[in-house]
């Protein structure tokens, strides 16, 4: 190649699973289209999150419209440009879409860790509810 550079390899593909009248073709090999990447395990889990949260917030309104809250139906019907409607459900998605994502954050969970030896104050906060409460802190003796 002039300028030094390398030939980038193409993978071939067979067209294997043709019809008869193609048989001829199927001896030759053409260059596969390029796979899309799948996009991260992460991204694809907020996407989802979003899409739910918009749909949930696209329904919000429509009860809100159907059952005329607040006047919210008759003003909309009012408008003859659709401009208020267009804006009431993009920024209900938008927020039900943003706390949908949120709360699945929050709600993801770390790998388990063993839990922590007793700590001081645990051993303290026991003590308190034997004395406290001695008849919550025994266990049932079993009678038979």
């Amino acid at each position: 190649m002039p300028g030094g550079m390398a030939a980038r390899p193409t993978s071939r593909c067979r067209l294997s699973n043709l019809p008869r009248p193609l048989a001829k073709a199927a001896d030759k090999t053409y260059p596969c289209p390029m796979k899309q990447p799948k996009l991260p395990i992460l991204v694809r889990f907020l996407i989802l999150h979003a899409a739910w949260g918009i749909v949930f917030g696209s329904a919000f309104v429509l009860l809100l419209i159907h059952l005329d809250f607040l006047g919210v139906g008759t003003m909309l019907k009012r408008d003859t440009s659709g401009i208020a409607t267009f804006l009431l459900f993009f920024q209900t998605g938008l927020t039900f879409g943003g706390v949908s994502m949120g709360v699945a954050v929050m709600n993801l969970r770390e790998d388990e860790e063993p839990p922590a030896p007793p700590g001081r104050l645990q051993e303290i906060w026991r003590m308190l509810l034997w004395l406290l409460l001695p008849s919550l802190s025994r266990r049932p003796r079993n009678r038979g």
